[in-house]
């Protein structure tokens, strides 16, 4: 008689986006909420700098904006007065 076989979890890659990108965000954030315990942990935005980009990257980033009816890419989504505001919340 063969021992039972106990199925292991699912590996990482087959969870939905959403959860891939939330852990992604969470390990990302590890160190830096060791030093400011009791935060609120904010994501914003940021920049694509298509210079420092590869051909492939600014082929699928280009392929993207047009699906999404822009003529270029948006490469500066920054919106520095909630940046602002979460760091008067997060320096108070």
């Amino acid at each position: 008689m063969s021992p039972p076989v106990i199925p292991s979890s699912p590996p990482v890659f087959s969870l939905p986006s959403f959860f891939r990108k939330f852990a992604h965000q969470f390990c990302y954030s590890l160190p830096v909420r060791a030093l400011l315990p009791g935060a609120q942990e904010m994501f914003f935005a940021g920049k694509i700098d298509y210079y420092t980009l590869s051909f492939f990257d600014r082929l699928i980033t280009r392929l993207v904006a047009k699906q999404s009816g822009q003529s270029k890419p948006v490469n500066d989504l920054r919106d520095w007065e909630k940046i602002r505001r979460w760091a008067e919340e997060v320096f108070a």
